[in-house]
């Protein structure tokens, strides 16, 4: 079912939502309160919400600096890589700003891009929102290795930045990103290296399954909170988080560690996006 963009706007509502967040020791607290921005739309309307194909959004250039800071990153920031099990890896590359600091004219025209996508084909009116970085993840998934979960959305933030960065058909088969919804699947097309794919990011999405090679795409979420340096995918909006590197308190004393994936208690936790 398509919504009209009036009928969207109606959704755009500037509420918060509790949700779980992790706690001083570095495990994942149910019971913390944080407060994240509450969706701008519900999940339900979130489903009809078309999905924006942006092709060439990153030139050879852009591909091969994003690739630069990742390696450097899985060096120099062990904590800012997570193993999301044998075959599928992410480096936050929001670790300490990075991205945002060594990389600055290609962030801003990939949130100049998500913005004007989400006007021009996906009829969400976002005048007035103030969107900020919330995390940017670099994904490697090699054979074997899917995000499976059919039920899987990006739980606080606005719009999410889906960026081929490797070449389908030469660096990997399978792997292809869907979208779930009431009328079946819908695969989303990031036909080379370089596409880009927006999405209203409490959209259900998935990826196949890889069955050769190296699947890698950059992601990036934009929410309503404070532009983050953590070496995770933050939960607190509305305070300090301990483990942003810039900004934080916890920059000048010792790094703290935390568990992942968190534990899973009542409701859905929804971990780094694909």
């Amino acid at each position: 079912m398509a919504l009209s963009k009036s009928r969207l706007s109606q959704w755009l509502l500037p509420r918060h939502l509790s949700v779980r967040t992790f706690d001083g020791d570095g495990d994942y607290d149910e019971d913390a309160g944080e407060l994240l921005p509450a969706p701008r739309l519900s999940v339900a309307a979130a489903q009809a919400v078309p999905v924006a194909a942006l092709a060439g959004v990153l030139a050879r250039e852009d591909v091969e600096a994003v690739a630069a800071l990742a390696a450097r990153l899985k060096r120099t920031r062990p904590d800012a890589r997570q193993c999301n099990g044998g075959a599928w890896t992410t480096v936050y590359l929001s670790c300490g700003r990075a991205f945002q600091r060594e990389l600055p004219a290609l962030a801003s025209r990939l949130v100049r891009a998500a913005k004007r996508a989400a006007a021009d084909q996906m009829g969400l009116d976002l005048r007035g929102v103030d969107l900020r970085v919330r995390c940017v993840e670099h994904h490697e998934m090699a054979a074997g290795g899917a995000l499976a979960d059919e039920c899987h959305y990006d739980s606080g933030s606005v719009l999410t930045i889906d960026v081929m960065l490797a070449a389908p058909g030469d660096d990997f088969d399978g792997g292809a990103l869907w979208f779930p919804g009431a009328g079946g699947a819908r695969a989303a097309g990031l036909a080379r290296r370089g596409d880009a794919v927006v999405f209203a990011s409490h959209r259900y999405h998935a990826v196949r399954p890889v069955e050769a090679g190296t699947r890698r795409v950059l992601i990036v979420e934009l929410w309503e909170g404070p532009e983050r340096g953590c070496p995770h995918r933050c939960q607190s909006a509305t305070a300090p988080c301990v483990f942003d590197d810039v900004g934080s308190p916890a920059a000048a004393g010792p790094r703290k560690r935390f568990s992942w994936p968190p534990r899973r208690g009542a409701g859905r936790v929804h971990s780094a996006a694909e």
